[in-house]
């Protein structure tokens, strides 16, 4: 789809596309403002010590929901009438994305 449309845009003179400009060298958009790494606590003022924790119940429901939303989907997909043989990948999912979704809702 990409080529297609570069194609007709060449293709056709009397038609104005805008274009991106994109710069020579790679780097972040204010330098003189900021690094790469940006401190999670704050360059000029300190992070409030209640957004830490208060953050953290936004992620135990968002936790809760994936986990919930993998559980469902694996019951809907196993249902007696399917025939499925359940593999050892089937119960290594689970595992993973317990794990997964109870470390990425700690940090």
């Amino acid at each position: 789809a990409i080529l297609v449309m570069l194609l007709v845009d060449i293709s056709v003179p009397n038609t104005y596309t805008e274009k991106l400009n994109v710069p020579l060298h790679f780097s972040v958009t204010a330098p003189e403002k900021r690094r790469w790494f940006i401190h999670p606590m704050g360059k000029d003022n300190g992070f409030p010590l209640w957004m830490i924790f208060g953050a953290a119940i936004p992620a135990i429901l968002l936790f809760i929901l994936i986990f919930m939303e993998a559980n469902i989907t694996t019951l809907i997909v196993s249902k007696k009438e399917r025939h499925l043989v359940k593999g050892s990948g089937f119960h290594l999912d689970l595992l993973l994305i317990g794990v997964g979704g109870g470390f990425c809702g700690i940090f």
